[in-house]
């Protein structure tokens, strides 16, 4: 028995992520908006660090801070510097009366000019600093935004686990209503392994095992349903009798405790009031008689007799 792909792990695995991905439990999400979060929160304590040291550096220069730490404003008052330079090199030029008083204040200017020159470029180097720590505080914003996210998708561990805990009550459900033998510790663990009896389904007899993988086909489909998860809403079954009631494997102990009729009876009862627009579609060699209204096509192997409603 391989109902769940045991043998081949790489499908057992993905049928797992299918039924996680369909009821919206699957942690792939969480665990990348984590790593971004975790990612965007060292870059942002990298910008925030490199901001405190620019802040420190204009404090300690005396520079004026915000809107006006511009290197255009210290670039026009250089400017005019120049220009002084000029005309007063150029009155120097014209008569030498002057000459003594225009050189010092020729150096005043000079050492003016030096000093907004050194202004310049070290507003100059701040700005180039800061400049790119823009786009970084920026990520203050991301982080909030996946943070808020995160928190919406809530913890994937918990939710999976009462989806588990919900679909393992609903086939414990199914296998008292169709009277299984015995019945005891019915369940369905994290692995979607479904058990009773405590032992593990591959350890029940041939029939046994028809029910028991009906009734976990059946509650993974009708959970599905009932929470709208991502579910195209459609089941289908083969020979649900298998093992059952027919051929030379029939198990007489299974067959004779537990009724197809109760089968029948539950799906009925079940897409009339909770599965209400959902579909199952069952191949079956012989339906007992409360399904007779629900048979679509007959098939019976004789060309003489195609198939017919």
């Amino acid at each position: 028995m391989n109902f769940l792909f045991e043998s081949k792990f790489m499908k057992k695995h993905k049928l797992k992520q299918v039924v996680d991905v369909v009821f919206g439990v699957h942690d792939d999400r969480a665990v990348e908006l984590g790593q971004l979060i975790k990612e965007l929160g060292s870059r942002l304590t990298q910008a925030r660090s490199e901001l405190a040291a620019a802040r420190a550096f204009v404090e300690e220069q005396d520079l004026p801070v915000g809107d006006a730490l511009t290197a255009q404003t210290y670039e026009n008052e250089l400017l005019e510097l120049n220009d002084q330079l000029q005309a007063l090199d150029g009155a120097a030029q014209a008569g030498t009366a002057f000459a003594g008083r225009l050189r010092r204040e020729h150096q005043k200017a000079a050492q003016h000019a030096r000093r907004a020159a050194g202004v310049v470029r070290d507003c100059e180097t701040q700005l180039a600093r800061m400049m790119p720590l823009r786009a970084q505080y920026a990520d203050d914003l991301v982080v909030a935004r996946l943070r808020e996210e995160l928190g919406r998708l809530g913890d994937a561990s918990q939710d999976r686990d009462r989806i588990i805990d919900r679909i393992s009550s609903r086939y414990s459900e199914l296998l008292r209503q169709w009277r299984y033998p015995k019945l005891s510790q019915p369940m369905i663990d994290t692995n979607l392994v479904p058990y009773v009896r405590g032992d593990s389904y591959r350890e029940a007899s041939s029939g046994a095992r028809t029910l028991l993988t009906l009734a976990w086909q059946l509650a993974v489909f009708e959970v599905a349903v009932e929470t709208s998860a991502a579910h195209p809403g459609f089941l289908m079954i083969d020979n649900p009798q298998k093992n059952l009631a027919h051929g030379a494997t029939r198990d007489a102990a299974i067959a004779d405790a537990s009724a197809i009729n109760d089968f029948y009876h539950h799906l009925a009862t079940w897409l009339a009031e909770q599965g209400a627009g959902a579909q199952v579609i069952i191949v079956d060699n012989s339906p007992p008689s409360l399904a007779e209204g629900s048979v679509v096509v007959r098939y019976s192997r004789n060309e003489d007799r195609p198939p017919a409603a």
